[in-house]
């Protein structure tokens, strides 16, 4: 807005000069000694800009090395209040707020840079799985707060690292497992508390995280310490020398999810119960029905 004539007025465009303890002094352009200086202090306060995470971050993973960005509108070196500091809440559903709200880390301060040139901080993110995460960017001991917290939420997720057992193909030899086993234990690695997983198992390559042709094996499975299940019982239908598995995150299948690189081996089993141990054969005696077995599996 223009400024009016009555009272006396000057329009300002607010200079790159930050600090809280400013005054505005008025002289006569004509006459050094007519003059006033304001008898109240005021405060030029620049701007933070959160770079990223931004709309596009959807989500990052517990351990990874994930860099904060940020740009300042106004310079910060020099003043009482140099640095900015950086802090996560991972539950801001209810706005950035709450006893939950922590320092970032390693960088949870930093030097602020000069004006309009972005600056960086290393996180490396904490096992604080959630969907409604948000960061804040803020100068640190300002009089008067000058912050920035990204517009969207974003997710932190845990990793499923590893499938340990059973064994694949590489580097080798695939575990074998036997139709209608009952103490078969399934077990991977993570990093990140991941509370509750589906599994599932295909008889063929190709499956992938978000398709294939898989088949449950059990779902919302609550894990306890040792991150492992016992498959209660392989289907007597299985047959197949490529045999996969696929864990995944319940709370975030998309994005928390491994599937087995090789195969293992899932066979009917054969059991030889005569000849019987120590059992003595005399040489060129016929036995009717000496050779027995059973055989477990329906497969083909």
């Amino acid at each position: 807005a223009g400024c009016t004539s009555s009272p006396p007025c000057y329009t300002w465009a607010i200079p790159d000069k930050i600090g809280n303890t400013l005054k505005i002094k008025v002289q006569d352009a004509n006459n050094a000694n007519v003059k006033e200086v304001s008898d109240n202090n005021f405060e030029i306060k620049g701007q933070l800009v959160l770079d990223q995470p931004n709309a596009t971050t959807t989500y990052w993973y517990v351990g990874d090395t994930n860099t904060i960005l940020w740009t300042p509108k106004g310079t910060y070196a020099g003043t009482a209040y140099p640095l900015v500091e950086f802090h996560y809440d991972p539950d801001a559903s209810a706005g950035f707020s709450g006893v939950d709200i922590a320092a970032v880390a390693p960088d949870a301060s930093k030097a602020n840079t000069a004006h309009n040139v972005q600056g960086s901080a290393n996180w490396v993110i904490p096992n604080a799985i959630g969907s409604n995460v948000k960061v804040r960017v803020r100068v640190q001991n300002a009089p008067t707060t000058v912050e920035a917290i990204n517009s969207t939420f974003f997710k932190i997720v845990g990793k499923i690292t590893a499938i340990t057992s059973p064994a694949d193909a590489n580097p080798g030899p695939a575990e074998v497992w036997n139709a209608g086993d009952t103490t078969r234990v399934i077990r991977w690695d993570t990093v990140g508390s991941i509370t509750k997983v589906d599994i599932d198992y295909a008889t063929a390559a190709g499956g992938t995280c978000s398709g294939g042709s898989w088949t449950n094996i059990v779902t919302n499975y609550t894990v306890g310490a040792a991150n492992e299940y016992t498959w209660p019982s392989i289907p007597l239908s299985i047959k197949t020398e490529n045999a996969y598995l696929r864990v995944r995150d319940n709370r975030y299948p998309a994005e928390t999810c491994l599937v087995m690189p090789d195969p293992f081996r899932i066979r009917p089993k054969i059991t030889v119960s005569t000849p019987t141990n120590d059992q003595q054969l005399v040489v060129g005696t016929n036995y009717a029905n000496l050779i027995q077995w059973s055989y477990v599996g329906t497969g083909t």
